[in-house]
């Protein structure tokens, strides 16, 4: 018998849940059905898998791409559903749920998205850019154990100016009862300006509103030059911080 096809992590969202402040985004509690969740929750790696043996940075993020989740054998639970959610399909999903409020995309992109099933997209860090512009990624994103003071992973920033949108799932485990590491939203004080810094001096913003570290929580944004995002500080802890990251890039900048 074959397996059934994975809920996708948007099969709830609505445009009508849309927060349209600081920038349009969506949050959304219990975006997978439990029974779908539990065998995912299990599979999700340590920090020293996804890093290295004997890692001791305190607070560090590490990524594990879709193409590593795709050739582990110890995350096949994730297989398909990794697959799912680097599809053509997905993509037209996102695209369709912010709708207007979206930026739009160069006129070529833009038309394929309306035909899902001819659009064509590869992977990131296996397909060529130039071949294939549209490249899609669904990966874990590991932050190490807090050994040192209380930090953040990463301060008030805007993502890459080629990336389309973001979708952060958060994977924290029943026995982490760690404080901080929410999802801050941020609002410029004034115009806009050096928007590739890699972080945001937060002089030049005001703090909006914190969406809470939990498990089964979404949060999904179109990438625009307000989507102003970082993570609060964690305090000292043993737990790694986990969620799953989904997003595709283009191969020229959108802003």
């Amino acid at each position: 018998m074959d397996k059934p096809t994975p809920s996708s992590l948007l099969a709830r969202a609505r445009p009508a849940d849309l927060v349209r402040a600081p920038f349009p985004h969506l949050v959304l509690d219990d975006a997978l059905p439990a029974a779908e969740l539990a065998p995912l929750l299990a599979e999700v790696p340590g920090y020293e898998a996804v890093s290295w043996r004997g890692n001791r940075q305190s607070n560090r993020r590490f990524p594990y791409a879709a193409r590593r989740i795709l050739a582990d054998p110890a995350m096949a639970a994730w297989h398909a559903f990794v697959r799912r959610h680097v599809s053509p399909a997905f993509l037209a999903e996102a695209a369709a749920l912010f709708g207007p409020l979206r930026r739009r995309l160069p006129p070529a992109l833009e038309a394929a998205l309306a035909v899902p099933e001819r659009l064509e997209t590869g992977l990131l860090e296996v397909d060529d850019p130039v071949r294939v512009p549209l490249l899609q990624d669904c990966r874990l994103e590991i932050n190490t154990p807090v050994t040192g003071a209380a930090s953040s992973v990463r301060g008030p920033h805007l993502d890459t100016p080629n990336r389309l949108f973001s979708l952060l799932w958060y994977l924290r485990r029943p026995e982490d009862d760690s404080t901080g590491g929410d999802l801050q939203l941020w609002r410029w004080r004034a115009r806009p300006r050096d928007l590739q810094r890699y972080e945001i001096d937060e002089g030049e913003l005001e703090l909006v509103s914190t969406v809470p570290y939990a498990l089964n929580r979404l949060v999904v944004f179109w990438n625009v030059p307000e989507a102003l995002h970082g993570v609060s500080p964690r305090a000292p802890t043993p737990h790694q911080r986990q969620y799953l990251f989904v997003t595709a890039e283009v191969s020229q900048d959108l802003f």
